[in-house]
């Protein structure tokens, strides 16, 4: 009977030992579980995909890991938009960089990442692409306020994560397109200017941009008209630009714009793309350069420099009026201003501004700035005025010459470049 107690006594410690130890297994792993569950649903995350109807397969990234990424197409990214960018906005535009790097057309970018910031998730899609000389514009939607539930299991439980946010679609970013892209820049890689170390930054600008037009021409018309007109227009419409350009001679605003980027970084000069959004949805808006020569910014515009119907020499005056201008000179009205380098100066002579065509003594100015020129052309920017109202003041400018004048003019945001020549 003692023995028997005896195991009895041992029995039941031994029930209450393993009791207390699955019960501490138990509360140790619920308040693991716990734990997880709360870093899980307290990380904000950025979600990958192709599938437009289904999030369930899709790649899911902490933003940390978006934090220390890398991407392998920086070489082609100057990042004078991204460094304007606060940290969370940062965190967006390199979201998009992995979506470009792994060929994701669609990010699911959590909302509350863009709270109270100054830029859209759409502004830093674009920002990116006037960044990157291979990412193409015109390619990329949001949808906004777009609920989504996450769920994970962690041990027995199944537990969901509710958040608002941007549903971005970027086609430009598909294995197909971006395919096109590394083509182009293989055949870029190619081209020799055989610059040296005493060829300066402005000559390696110009080369590179009378290499742009002597190589490419604008869309015809027609074919222009139909792909400016977006609301017509399905993503497998949209022509790959940087690709035209390389492969066909043709392109619009947005190929010239690749172009000349990606041909400047591969040779060495800061450059990027500046933007003029349409006022009306069914125009084009329009895509040009700003390059950094000698530690100053210039605007360059390879599209507004084609004018193929003109002779050979009037063609020469426009490449000269389009390459290197301030921000004076713009043709268009600049988006994103407040945020752009400024470009304050002209590597074109500029000489003289006037307000008004009716001004005394503008017509001798201009007659004597060209007998000391030593070509006999001067260029000149006039404010508010356009050229039918020049045609009076070019008369006088021929009678202070005592001869025959000839001009091009070239009209701007806020008046008129002329290039008066004889």
């Amino acid at each position: 009977m003692k023995k028997s107690k005896k195991a009895n006594i041992v029995a039941v410690v031994l029930v209450v030992v393993a009791i207390a130890f699955v019960s501490t297994s138990f509360y140790s792993a619920y308040q693991d579980m716990q734990a997880q569950i709360s870093e899980w649903q307290g990380t904000t995350w950025f979600v990958f995909t192709n599938n437009f109807d289904s999030l369930e397969n899709a790649e899911y990234v902490t933003t940390d890991d978006i934090e220390g990424f890398e991407s392998v197409t920086d070489m082609y990214n100057q990042g004078v938009y991204y460094e304007t960018l606060n940290a969370r906005e940062k965190l967006v535009y390199k979201a998009y960089q992995y979506a470009l790097d792994n060929n994701y057309i669609y990010t699911y970018v959590d909302g509350s990442l863009l709270e109270g910031c100054n830029n859209s998730a759409l502004d830093i899609i674009v920002f990116l692409s006037l960044d990157s000389g291979i990412v193409q514009q015109n390619l990329s939607t949001v949808e906004y306020s777009s609920s989504y539930t996450m769920y994970n299991r962690f041990y027995w439980k199944t537990v969901s994560k509710e958040f608002e946010g941007y549903l971005v679609s970027a086609e430009t970013f598909s294995e197909e397109r971006i395919s096109k892209v590394n083509k182009a820049i293989e055949e870029l890689e190619k081209v020799e200017f055989g610059f040296t170390e005493q060829t300066t930054e402005k000559e390696k600008a110009w080369e590179i941009f009378e290499y742009v037009e002597d190589n490419v021409d604008y869309f015809p018309e027609e074919k222009a008209s139909k792909l400016n007109n977006k609301s017509n227009q399905s993503l497998e419409e949209v022509e790959d630009f940087l690709y035209s350009a390389v492969f066909d001679g043709e392109t619009n605003c947005d190929g010239f714009a690749n172009m000349y980027s990606l041909l400047c970084q591969m040779n060495g000069l800061k450059c990027f793309e500046k933007v003029s959004d349409a006022i009306d949805s069914d125009e084009a808006g329009h895509t040009w350069n700003a390059v950094s020569i000698d530690g100053k910014w210039y605007n360059v515009d390879c599209t507004e420099a084609i004018y193929t119907d003109e002779d050979e020499q009037t063609i020469g005056i426009f490449e000269v009026l389009n390459f290197g201008y301030s921000d004076e000179l713009l043709a268009d009205k600049l988006d994103y201003a407040s945020i752009t380098p400024d470009c304050n100066d002209n590597i074109l002579p500029v000489v003289k501004q006037y307000s008004s065509p009716d001004a005394s003594g503008v017509a001798r100015e201009i007659a004597s700035e060209i007998r000391k020129s030593d070509d006999d052309k001067v260029i000149v920017f006039f404010r508010s005025f356009d050229e039918d109202n020049f045609r009076q003041t070019g008369q006088s400018i021929a009678n202070n010459l005592y001869s025959d004048i000839y001009y091009v003019t070239d009209e701007r945001l806020n008046g008129t470049l002329c290039y008066i020549y004889r």
